[in-house]
């Protein structure tokens, strides 16, 4: 009856939902009783004796399993009649004994029916009656009077109490529970400045979920400022606060105004001023150029002070990640003095967001295999500590970590999931909806690919994030393709003279070439060049190689708008084979279809056949079924029959390898395993296994060792000197 009764009423209330063959659950701030449940239990209790009934109100207020003295302490009555009360009410159902000496009702919706039945006053009596009961308890439940004397409405004990437990979550790694705690009583506790200041600072930022709690400590934070007896230095801390509040809101532009009128009046805190002054070098506005932010960051680095550990590797991970931002070689180095394990939970955090951010923007500069292997450390730090946030990004950044490196299959469904789950940060879904948008764009669904990127730029304006430059590059892309330059130059002109008037040249991958590409169709050819040869003084000294690979398309686009066909053809040739290496396969494909076009305006129409040809059947391999579509468009206006591609899905290559399980392969004979394997391809260990069994399959084997063994002897790979693992 519980369960139908409680499945009924959340369908009622559209609690729950259909998402993608799955149900889901709403988040829910707390359990409510069907009425039929609730109806069931005042009937059951109201026939008990009024000892029973006290019995019975003291155990819903405990809500957790106590000892008949708790209990006996909290219903007010003496030991005799609570003894019989206890009695009548285990005899009932409604409470059982755990064999220890301890009762608690059997359901916690019977708990809470008893519970909505006890008056506001006397509520508040027997939440004292349980906190002074507790308090003699050994070890002391802090968290359980933090709640008892919340209820019974004494501020002082309860602030004391909340704060204790949220100090021995974050001792123990909980930063959830600690998050709650604190939130709360920043937000309900009545507290003066300094005791506002002080439990602020403790509140780990990193697992806040929901935006309204991001909006009622930044309105707690914001009335305080406006106290007039408020010190200098005190002002300067909630002004701190307040802008890590805002940032995390995705706030950019309010946050970075807090941060700057706080950083000169941080002295008494240096790590406070450290880590806003290292805030105010993240690339995060569109009127500073890089030279600005790297200001603040060699500001940052002069503070010398005495600080804890979790400190200093905190803002050291803040550091790192604003000098790979904005593509800085130093970055790498601070990357490199990382401790490999962490100490304390504050540490681990620190150790955990360190994996996240390098991953992030080793994807910017095109390391996907270093991104590989820091993201899966991340992941799996995310979920042993507890961070629902971190774990999220990192989810997020897989997905577009798989888009680039071309492991297509599945990516859409695990995109999606996460741009549709409401529980999620709305700037990390957006990750997951560009990735959508990009999926549809390779898909020829070009329609549903421009609301999804559009999406996402409208969301990251909204939220002052002033990169978007893969979807404004791709919708570029779309509207050239439909012929309509004028759209391509308005799609790229903002996101380009961002990049121009910031120098952020590691950020020009994706828009450096889109924006080429629809100037030369423009007829701009000179202005093109110039951006062209900015791109290139940009790049041409750093270790970043995306950026490299976009600068060799954009010289061999200019070489083709100048006539000098041959010559873009080798360095369409260059940079495909500079993607590949990576690996991007889609841009590698992409050059490659630039350099057949290019060989044919140079009169090599069968070297320009034959290499269509080839980009049509990998395209159609990775999924893109649009641009593939395109190709045999090519093709057949050469004169060359060209079958119909497969539309239910990627092509199917009956009982051949196909070339992805072939790559998996290779390195089993070379005495991989499948995590190294996973490593060297970008791919989940879980991918490998499927791939090696569907080989095993085709080759009519049932071991590792028999597959390498047989796909040596029928030639699909070379023979290796190392034995297969």
């Amino acid at each position: 009856l519980a369960v139908e009764e409680s499945v009924r009423l959340m369908g009622d209330r559209a609690d729950v939902a259909r998402r993608r063959a799955h149900w889901m659950r709403r988040q829910l701030a707390e359990i409510e009783v069907p009425p039929t449940v609730r109806d069931a239990v005042v009937e059951r209790a109201a026939r008990l004796g009024p000892d029973a009934g006290a019995v019975l109100r003291a155990a819903a207020v405990l809500a957790e399993s106590a000892t008949e003295t708790v209990l006996t302490a909290v219903t007010g009555i003496c030991s005799e009649r609570a003894g019989a009360g206890l009695a009548e009410a285990l005899g009932c159902g409604l409470l059982a004994d755990d064999g220890r000496g301890k009762v608690s009702f059997r359901h916690v919706l019977a708990c809470r029916a008893v519970y909505e039945t006890i008056p506001a006053p006397h509520r508040r009596m027997l939440h004292h009656r349980a906190g002074q009961a507790l308090e003699a308890a050994v070890p002391v439940p802090v968290a359980a009077l933090a709640r008892h004397f919340r209820e019974a409405g004494e501020t002082e004990r309860w602030c004391h109490y909340s704060e204790r437990a949220a100090d021995l979550s974050l001792a123990a790694g909980d930063e959830a529970t600690a998050e709650t705690l604190l939130c709360d009583l920043v937000v309900h506790g009545l507290l003066g400045e300094h005791d506002l200041i002080r439990l602020t600072a403790k509140i780990p930022f990193a697992t806040l979920t929901g935006p309204a709690r991001y909006r009622e400590v930044a309105r707690i934070l914001e009335s305080t400022l406006g106290s007039a007896s408020l010190a200098v230095a005190d002002q300067a801390e909630i002004r701190f606060h307040l802008g890590r509040v805002l940032m995390s809101m995705g706030e950019i532009h309010r946050s970075r105004i807090e941060f700057e009128r706080a950083a000169p009046h941080l002295g008494h805190d240096p790590v406070a001023a450290a880590r806003a002054m290292i805030i105010l070098g993240w690339p995060h506005t569109t009127d500073w150029p890089a030279a600005t932010h790297l200001r603040w960051l060699r500001k940052a680095a002069e503070v010398d002070a005495q600080m804890a550990a979790a400190d200093r590797l905190c803002l050291t991970v803040d550091r790192m990640t604003a000098l790979l931002m904005l593509g800085e070689e130093e970055g790498w180095q601070e990357a490199a003095r990382l401790p490999a394990a962490a100490g304390d939970a504050r540490e681990q955090l620190q150790v955990a967001r360190a994996h996240l951010n390098v991953g992030d923007e080793a994807m910017r500069w095109g390391r996907y295999a270093v991104a590989a292997r820091h993201l899966a450390i991340a992941l799996k730090l995310t979920e042993a500590h507890g961070y629902p946030r971190y774990r999220d990004l990192v989810r997020a950044a897989r997905v577009r970590l798989d888009w680039f490196t071309g492991a297509w299959t599945g990516l859409r469904e695990t995109a999606a999931a996460i741009a549709d789950d409401e529980d999620i940060h709305p700037l990390v879904r957006l990750e997951a909806v560009l990735v959508t948008g990009l999926l549809d764009a390779v898909g020829g669904a070009g329609e549903r690919a421009e609301a999804g990127l559009t999406r996402v730029i409208e969301g990251a304006r909204q939220h002052g994030v002033v990169e978007y430059m893969e979807s404004a590059a791709t919708l570029a892309r779309l509207r050239l393709a439909a012929g309509d330059v004028a759209a391509a130059l308005q799609a790229t002109a903002a996101p380009t003279a961002l990049v121009t008037s910031k120098k952020t040249w590691v950020w020009a991958t994706d828009i450096a070439p889109a924006r080429v590409s629809a100037l030369v169709a423009a007829g701009k050819v000179d202005e093109a060049g110039e951006l062209a040869a900015a791109f290139g003084r940009g790049v041409r000294d750093g270790g970043a190689p995306a950026p490299r690979c976009a600068w060799l398309v954009c010289d061999a686009m200019l070489a083709a708008a100048r006539g000098e066909h041959g010559r873009a053809a080798l360095v369409f040739a260059d940079a495909a084979a500079a993607w590949q290496s990576l690996p991007r396969p889609y841009d590698a494909l992409l050059a490659r279809e630039r350099q057949a076009i290019c060989l044919l305006s140079a009169g090599e129409p069968e070297a320009a056949r034959t290499l269509l040809a080839e980009v049509r059947a990998g395209l159609t391999d990775l999924g893109a079924t649009g641009d593939a579509d395109r190709v045999a468009a090519a093709l057949r206006e050469q004169g060359l029959s060209v079958p119909s591609g497969w539309r239910g899905g990627r092509r199917g290559y009956g009982d051949q390898l196909s070339p992805r399980e072939l790559e998996a392969v290779r390195l089993l004979v070379d005495g991989r395993t499948s995590q190294q394997i996973g490593r060297a391809l970008c791919r989940s260990s879980k991918t490998v296994d499927t791939q090696l069994k569907s080989a095993m399959r085709k080759l009519g084997v049932s071991s590792r060792t028999a597959l390498a063994l047989r796909a040596v002897e029928v030639g699909a790979v070379a023979a290796q000197t190392r034995p297969p693992a």
